[in-house]
């Protein structure tokens, strides 16, 4: 009986264990290389994984339980040029990034917005509704 706890206990810590190290975080802070200043709404994605997330509003970011391995971070922003990232990491240690993005000079070609249409006049308009006393009672 004796043994037999001891080995359910020895079985409990081990899986415990393996749980935990499958428990990685990839965090940290997306900036703008031309000022230094954090960059909000920038999309990240690990594609091998098939997650996503985005910088909250101080340009940070956190991707939890992920394994251990190498992978691909994907950081895309409109007005900023994507960077992809290669990081490895490692098992019981959490992964702390700083990533510059820079700005996508496109400029695009004029475009002109026309619309053709008959212009009418209204002359009869016609009004339903509930007068408001009638409910106030």
């Amino acid at each position: 009986m004796w043994v037999m706890k001891c080995f359910y206990i020895l079985i409990y810590f081990m899986v415990g264990n393996i749980l935990f190290s499958n428990g990685q975080t990839i965090s940290g802070i997306v900036k703008d290389s031309s000022d230094d200043t954090p960059v909000a709404g920038v999309n990240i994605v690990m594609p091998f994984l098939k997650k996503g997330t985005g910088t909250n509003a101080r340009g940070e970011f956190f991707f939890k339980n992920v394994p251990a391995g190498e992978y691909e971070l994907h950081f895309s922003f409109v007005g900023m040029k994507d960077v992809i990232r290669k990081v490895k990491v490692e098992a019981n240690k959490d992964l702390k990034l700083e990533v510059y993005m820079q700005m996508d000079m496109k400029s695009l070609d004029q475009v002109v917005v026309a619309a053709k249409g008959e212009r009418k006049e209204i002359h009869d308009v016609k009004r339903q509704g509930t007068p408001v006393a009638r409910w106030c009672r």
